[in-house]
């Protein structure tokens, strides 16, 4: 904000001076008073910036949604991501302050975690799904919330043979790991049917879910299983479900394989060779061309 006729010393020369804003206010001098408004002009014409424009107040201001209040929840998503998805939903150019206020907001307003689950928890078991839970008694705190809804009960019974487990992190604001299970459908493609919230990754807890799963379908009916290499999942599936043959993931074998290989002085073009043998291996439907390729790699 620029002044006409600044430093004190030329206050003298100005019976007036302009102050070089939107609002246009023309302010006077006065020996008793001091300064005082002499004039104001709202209906002022010239253009402003469209940098300018573009962060009026009246330009970010938010509209909130199911979709916006859900996503703004989730701490894996940063501030930034928020802003970029306010830009090209609501075409909105907010500021990062805005963002934190819009989420500040929305977690005093909002209705609490326990509330939130016994609804849905309800509405699951209306619908026909089955839910089970576990509280730890001492701390009074959730060890386990594990859910399928009618429509994953269906996929699960129909295609009970082949399922494939992975857990995900970072899914909720209470830090909670979020255990996934799938079945690989007639045409190649996977389908959640299974979901389950543990305060652990162990051993103890991972078994307590797999047996609410085994209640859900013939489990005697499953043949295999796929997973990363991490033991715990790998104890517990063996422990619930012995007649099923656990398998690796292709896409965490492979990325094991490539790390394991990196740590030894190849070039990238032996390193590109065994991976592309790798490759062609996992992919073997006979047994001779498998144990050949072995071979070559030996």
């Amino acid at each position: 904000m620029g002044v006409t006729g600044s430093g004190q010393e030329k206050f003298a020369q100005y019976q007036t001076f302009k102050l070089d804003c939107a609002a246009r206010i023309r302010l006077a001098i006065q020996e008793k008073d001091g300064i005082g408004v002499m004039g104001q002009w709202d209906c002022h014409c010239w253009l402003q910036r469209d940098e300018l424009v573009a962060v009026f107040p009246e330009k970010r201001k938010i509209v909130p949604n199911q979709m916006l209040n859900e996503t703004a929840s989730l701490p894996s998503v940063s501030n930034l991501d928020l802003q970029h998805y306010l830009v090209t939903t609501q075409n909105r150019n907010v500021l990062s302050k805005d963002i934190s206020n819009f989420r500040r907001l929305l977690n005093s307003s909002s209705v609490p975690d326990t509330d939130k689950i016994k609804a849905e928890i309800d509405k699951i078991q209306q619908d026909g799904g089955r839910v089970q839970f576990a509280v730890d008694d001492e701390c009074d705190e959730l060890m386990y919330l594990a859910f399928s809804t009618r429509d994953m009960l269906s996929d699960l019974n129909r295609f009970p043979e082949v399922v494939a487990m992975d857990s995900t992190y970072h899914t909720n604001r209470n830090n909670y790991i979020l255990f996934n299970i799938i079945i690989v459908d007639n045409n190649g493609n996977g389908r959640p049917v299974f979901h389950a919230f543990l305060r652990r990754e162990n051993c103890e807890l991972l078994r307590c879910a797999l047996l609410f799963f085994e209640s859900c379908f013939r489990g005697e009916e499953l043949k295999t299983v796929f997973l990363d290499k991490d033991m715990s999942e790998i104890t517990a599936v063996q422990s619930v479900f012995p007649q099923a043959s656990v398998r690796l993931c292709a896409f965490h074998a492979a990325a094991a394989a490539k790390k394991a290989l990196q740590k030894r002085s190849l070039s990238s073009k032996q390193l590109e060779c065994i991976m592309n043998f790798f490759k062609e291996q996992r992919s073997c439907e006979r047994e001779e061309r498998y144990l050949a390729i072995q071979t070559e790699l030996m």
